[in-house]
């Protein structure tokens, strides 16, 4: 079997608010809780875990 790879070009507007704020609420828990958290710029950056969190705890309340 033969690996392939395929890009595929898409604009952030295709996708669903429910689904980027899902997404967000998975990175930001996972930075602040998974042992090992997949590299985030942004967060690590940004790593008041206060507000993080203050801000997860907001977005899951919108996840359908």
């Amino acid at each position: 079997m033969t690996n392939t790879n395929v890009t595929v070009s898409v604009n952030i507007s295709q996708f669903p608010t429910d689904v980027l704020i899902t997404e967000l609420y998975n990175r930001i828990g996972d930075w602040m809780h998974d042992p090992e958290p997949q590299y985030d710029a942004f967060l690590e950056t940004h790593n008041n875990r206060e507000r993080l969190e203050t801000l997860q705890t907001s977005l899951r309340k919108l996840i359908p």
